[in-house]
């Protein structure tokens, strides 16, 4: 029939407000930065066997198998819990460009690449373009050079580079007009060069740097076309042969 009494205090301790960065999209190569609010201690886990005791953990150098959720257990005042997020490793772009090139001054220089979303190509003289696969107009020997492209694909970017060499068209000397006499020698000139390509009147034609047509006649009159090749590049010329006939003599 006889009673006491006592008391005791219950804390009943709020579990941690959790906030952590939601969805992240990383690029391959690049980091992923992981990021929690404040606590006593942190237990990070996730895919490719993560784990971290860090607040923010940073994940260098991303690759696909970074791909996936991750969990953090988040611990203050003895209580608990716990949030996820998920982190999704884009491939960088797979480039495709064409590689060194060469052209003769005066042609065009065809740039490609393999299909992105955009596209950034940059070079010698100043030169710049969006486009998948710019050409170059009308080419010359400020356009030699590197050439560099960055194609970006789902927000992720990769660079490549290719180099282009303009090769200068051969400088062409060839006599000039000529008038010779019936029967005598055509004597036709070039500058030098790797190959030749002559062709005139009455069928002509010549491999020769300096071809020699003996005992001209009239049918031999006429313009002549020289087409010299260096080093992969052609350019021509002409010029102009007369053949005078002889004085037609009558004598006592």
């Amino acid at each position: 029939g006889c009673s006491a009494s006592a008391t005791t205090s219950v804390t009943v301790n709020p579990l941690p407000n959790i906030t952590i960065n939601q969805p992240l999209t990383a690029c391959a190569g690049n980091a992923i930065n992981l990021t929690s609010s404040v606590g006593n201690s942190y237990s990070w886990s996730g895919p490719n066997s993560f784990s971290s005791s860090l607040q923010n953990p940073i994940i260098t150098n991303a690759s696909a198998s970074n791909t996936g959720t991750y969990s953090l257990v988040l611990t203050t005042n003895g209580c608990s819990a716990s949030a996820t997020t998920s982190v999704t490793v884009t491939p960088l772009p797979n480039i495709s460009i064409n590689q060194p090139l060469t052209v003769c001054a005066g042609n065009a220089i065809n740039l490609t690449s393999s299909v992105g979303d955009s596209y950034l190509w940059s070079g010698p003289n100043s030169f710049s373009s969006s486009f998948q696969n710019p050409i170059i107009t009308n080419a010359s020997a400020s356009n030699t050079g590197t050439y560099s492209l960055v194609v970006t694909t789902n927000g992720c970017s990769a660079s490549a580079t290719t180099s282009v060499t303009v090769t200068l068209l051969p400088n062409i000397s060839i006599n000039q007009p000529l008038t010779v006499c019936a029967g005598n020698a055509i004597n036709l000139t070039s500058s030098a060069g790797n190959s030749y390509l002559w062709s005139g009147p009455n069928n002509f034609s010549s491999s020769l740097q300096n071809p020699i047509i003996s005992t001209a006649s009239s049918s031999n009159t006429g313009t002549y076309s020289l087409v010299v090749t260096s080093n992969g590049c052609s350019a021509s010329a002409t010029t102009s042969v007369t053949v005078n006939p002889l004085p037609n003599i009558t004598i006592n």
